[in-house]
């Protein structure tokens, strides 16, 4: 599962966006990665390492450097989010269901 990496950071909960990824990699056994342009992988990681966010998050790529199921708030994308939060956690979590 690919998570567009502005996902990560605010206004998106680090709470929900753990909970996504979790979801994704222990109960339906699926690689996440998080696609960011190469100048915010550094700003990326340590974001979520410092937040707890990267548990379940296998690596941080570049756009277009893998192909699956797309989380994210622009086009292309097979379950749309603008952020991550409380009020939309269980639709992404249906979505991703469909797809994983």
């Amino acid at each position: 599962m690919l998570v567009d990496g502005h996902l990560v950071f605010p206004p998106s909960s680090t709470s929900c966006f753990r909970d996504i990824t979790l979801y994704a990699n222990i109960f339906r056994q699926a690689e996440v990665v998080v696609q960011v342009e190469e100048e915010h992988v550094d700003t990326c990681w340590k974001y979520m390492l410092q937040h707890g966010a990267y548990d379940y998050v296998e690596d941080i790529i570049l756009p277009d450097q893998e192909h699956g199921i797309i989380l994210g708030a622009s086009e292309p994308y097979h379950v749309r989010a603008r952020k991550i939060w409380q009020g939309n956690l269980n639709r992404i979590v249906t979505d991703l269901t469909r797809y994983l």
